[in-house]
């Protein structure tokens, strides 16, 4: 009988964080799934202080080193808990954005970091794991998903194939806000895309007491009559704030009286709800602070800072900016929208009406809005089962009308 098992993975390949599905290509079923910090982080939290890293004498080459480390580490975790040997993986396909797939192919990203923000490559490319430079998964055939420009990638072309976006009859959105926030509009059989610099705070990174959407983190965030509330991650003890619990930390702050409408940490307990919210705003050293959890003896105190909420801010305008470059050109308002699909960890976590309230997005998208899941791993995950999907891919990619927020600025 037909006893030997083919074995895939499919792969997210972020800036912030790297996941791995392993699958049996016989049954469809997924056997494991593994996540690791991307290791360039040490180098810089976003795009374009990657590519400035890989710019410099070496830079390229060591950047290139981790992220195959990483990737084998993802291999071995996933092999070891199935059970199998990382000869058995047949197939791995990875979706990433534009720049991360260059640094994984060694290829230096630095025509990306100045205008005309030239890739590459944005074809679909495959290689052998052993040709990439990978060392875990010896007989595997890697394949690159396509992208589409410098600045939109196949994580993103992935999002669109899993949430059929391509295929869709009324205006919808696909938002996947991780440090780039990747935005596409599908309205009268076009797909417009834009590409803007979020930056890490929705991922709990550069944030005084971030953390990645984990076992510990706080993702929830509310008020009983005027008593502070919060939900972790997995139930475990808190370690500190994910992108959904920033968020809605501050979404508190606001309807407490504690924010001004410029996002100024107020510290005058007149404009607070009750005066009980007096205590939980904290000085050091000329630091205004949110405190959520005291400091405990060794245990850290765990809050919010004022530089904290700029960051928030910035994430707030270029996501807005993007939003509306993307209506403008397809010439529809924001009550025209039929759908949103948000991705990645925030879209499963995240408030969506809280998002709405803080002016994140349009009011007029109130019951529209849907998580998406991580729509980059489901899109690699269909082109890893199926010819048609691969196809599909390569097809959205070319169909992507992709627009530059800096050349259209008003």
């Amino acid at each position: 009988g037909f006893t030997h098992k083919l074995f895939g993975m499919a792969v997210d390949l972020g800036t912030t964080s790297v996941v791995g599905s392993l699958f049996n290509m016989n049954t469809g079923e997924e056997i494991n799934t593994s996540s690791r910090l991307n290791p360039q982080c040490s180098y810089g939290l976003d795009i374009m202080s990657r590519i400035d890293y890989a710019s410099r004498d070496g830079g390229i080459q060591k950047l290139n080193r981790l992220i195959l480390d990483c990737l084998d580490e993802l291999v071995i975790d996933n092999c070891s808990a199935a059970g199998i040997k990382a000869d058995d993986i047949q197939e791995i396909v990875i979706a990433g954005n534009t720049v991360m797939l260059h640094l994984l192919a060694g290829i230096n990203p630095a025509a990306m970091g100045r205008f005309p923000y030239t890739p590459v490559f944005t074809s679909a490319m495959q290689i052998s794991a052993a040709g990439l430079g990978m060392k875990a998964p010896c007989k595997a055939d890697v394949y690159l998903m396509p992208s589409a420009s410098a600045f939109i990638g196949s994580d993103i072309v992935g999002g669109i194939l899993a949430t059929g976006l391509h295929q869709e009859q009324e205006n919808s959105f696909l938002l996947d806000l991780g440090t780039n926030g990747e935005m596409v509009l599908f309205s009268k059989n076009q797909l417009y895309a834009c590409s803007v610099a979020v930056g890490p705070a929705l991922e709990g990174m550069n944030i005084e007491c971030g953390m990645r959407s984990e076992a510990g983190a706080i993702d929830k965030v509310w008020t009983e009559g005027e008593s502070l509330c919060f939900h972790t991650i997995g139930e475990e003890p808190a370690r500190g704030l994910c992108g959904s619990g920033l968020i809605e930390a501050a979404g508190v702050m606001w309807n407490k009286g504690l924010l001004a409408a410029n996002g100024k940490i107020l510290t005058n307990p007149r404009s607070y709800s009750s005066s009980i919210w007096a205590e939980f705003i904290t000085e050091k050293e000329k630091n205004i602070r949110f405190c959520l959890i005291p400091c405990r003896g060794p245990k850290n105190a765990i809050f919010i800072s004022q530089h904290d909420i700029r960051q928030l801010q910035l994430a707030k305008a270029a996501i807005c900016a993007g939003i509306k470059l993307l209506m403008d050109a397809a010439k529809i308002e924001a009550q025209d929208v039929y759908r949103v699909n948000l991705a990645g960890a925030l879209g499963n976590y995240v408030n969506y009406d809280l998002m709405i309230e803080l002016g994140f997005f349009p009011s007029e998208w109130r019951g529209k809005i849907r998580p998406a899941g991580n729509s980059a791993l489901l899109g690699a995950t269909m082109v890893l089962m199926s010819t048609t999907a691969l196809k599909q891919a390569d097809e959205i990619s070319k169909r992507l009308i992709c627009l530059d927020l800096a050349s259209t600025l008003e």
